[in-house]
């Protein structure tokens, strides 16, 4: 790298200082008087040194605090509007993330609502069908019970009714031969009938111990008469007449007892006969009105115990329809009110979501606009600390200009006592207040610019 002359470092040097200070050292400035002192410096060599050592460690510190506050605050920026951004991409995932979860929710919630409405409406129609059928099955069974009952029934009484029936046929006979004896003797005893009449002479004749002794009187009277020579005549019959006169008189009254005890035998036989087939006549009754009886009865039973059997099967289907019903409309009720929970439940929890979620979203974007505010901030402190780096370092660059100056002025004096009188000077309080230099420097200027 070539070097520049000395002046033209000069010319440059002071058109920077004019570019970056027009206020302190513009050519309306009174300080324009500093560029006279850059050309009334006694020692050129050392106040060049010392002027281009302090402006190029100015130039270099104000670059660096410029440079860096740039891009401390072009950082503080970009994190802001980065916080932003991820803020803006991630509120929409938030947001939609709730609002699916809640649909999610709800469609779970609708579904399973549906799905106990169903269930219950299925547990209840099951239940309606199976109480039908239990009750129609018990209907069946008291049907089936009842005609059993009744058949059974039928057959006892039949089965009696046939042995009442063979028991009166063995008892036939005798009631046969009672009725027979019972119409005998009925004829007997009506007037002039064999058991209410008095016996005739021929009928007690007809006594076999009469007659013999009659035929035997009969033999002697005319074995008599014959052994007299007069067998007919009419002593002989007078004779006989006598003898059988009383033959029949002795044997008259015997003849009307043996009569009358023949006929009282004769009462008494048939009297017996007609006992006994009243006898098995009232038996044959006996069985006949006990077989119909007990027909009737067990019938009856039979008829009633299916009547029974009937009337609970009937109130057992109506129970169990009735329990059925109460069942199905209770499990119906239960499952609506199900399905209306959980959707109830699912819609606040879905609301609670979104609102959460819109929540998360604005409170993300207001933390965002925060950080990016504050990263502002802190940029514009970083450049406002900047550019109180760029002053700092241009007043210790002029600070040590102005030393280098000074020292220069006081060699010449030392040369050339004369040299400086006269001239302006720039005092330190002016200097001081313009961050030009130090409070206890003064800078004389050495004459005219």
């Amino acid at each position: 790298m070539g070097t520049s002359p000395p002046g033209d470092f000069t010319a440059m040097l002071t058109n920077q200082l004019l570019e970056m200070f027009p206020v302190w050292i513009g050519p309306d400035a009174p300080e324009r008087q500093l560029y006279g002192a850059f050309r009334r410096v006694g020692d050129p060599v050392s106040a060049i040194v010392g002027g281009v050592a302090s402006i190029a460690s100015g130039i270099i510190g104000s670059n660096a605090a410029s440079n860096a506050a740039k891009i401390q605050q072009q950082a503080a920026v970009a994190a802001g509007q980065q916080v932003i951004n991820t803020a803006n991409q991630v509120n929409p995932t938030i947001t939609n993330a709730a609002s699916t979860a809640g649909l999610g929710l709800t469609s779970a919630a609708t579904a399973a609502g549906q799905n106990a409405v169903n269930a219950a409406t299925a547990a209840g129609n099951q239940t309606i069908s199976a109480a039908q059928l239990a009750g129609t099955q018990a209907t069946t069974a008291a049907q089936q019970a009842g005609t059993g009952a009744t058949t059974t029934a039928q057959q006892a009484a039949t089965g009696v009714t046939g042995a009442a029936t063979a028991a009166n046929a063995l008892l036939n006979p005798y009631a046969a031969a009672g009725a027979q004896a019972s119409g005998t003797l009925a004829a007997g005893l009506t007037p002039g009938g064999a058991f209410n009449t008095t016996p005739t002479l021929a009928q007690l004749q007809i006594s076999p111990a009469m007659q013999f002794a009659q035929q035997q009187a009969q033999k002697a009277v005319q074995g008599s008469a014959a052994a007299q020579g007069n067998v007919l005549s009419g002593g002989a019959a007078k004779n006989l007449g006598a003898v059988e006169t009383g033959i029949a008189s002795q044997y008259y009254q015997q003849a009307f007892q043996n009569f009358q005890t023949a006929t009282q035998n004769r009462y008494s036989n048939l009297l017996n006969v007609s006992n006994a087939g009243q006898n098995a006549a009232n038996v044959q009754g006996q069985n006949t009105i006990g077989a119909a009886t007990y027909g009737g009865n067990i019938t009856e039973n039979a008829a009633q115990f299916a009547g029974t059997q009937g009337l609970q099967a009937a109130e057992f289907a109506g129970t169990q329809g009735v329990q059925g019903a109460e069942f199905a409309g209770t499990a119906g009720m239960q499952g609506a009110q199900y399905a209306g929970t959980a959707a109830q439940n699912a819609a606040a929890q879905s609301g609670q979501w979104n609102i959460q979620g819109t929540e998360t979203a604005a409170q993300n974007l207001i933390n965002a606009n925060t950080a990016a505010a504050n990263y502002n901030t802190q940029g514009a402190a970083a450049q406002a600390a900047g550019v109180m780096g760029q002053a700092n370092a241009w007043s210790n660059a002029l600070g040590g200009l102005a030393g280098t100056a000074s020292a220069s002025q006081g060699l010449n004096l030392l040369k050339n006592p004369s040299f400086g009188y006269g001239n302006p000077t720039l005092t330190g309080s002016y200097a001081v207040d313009n961050g030009l230099v130090p409070s206890s420097s003064t800078i004389n200027l050495g004459g005219n610019p």
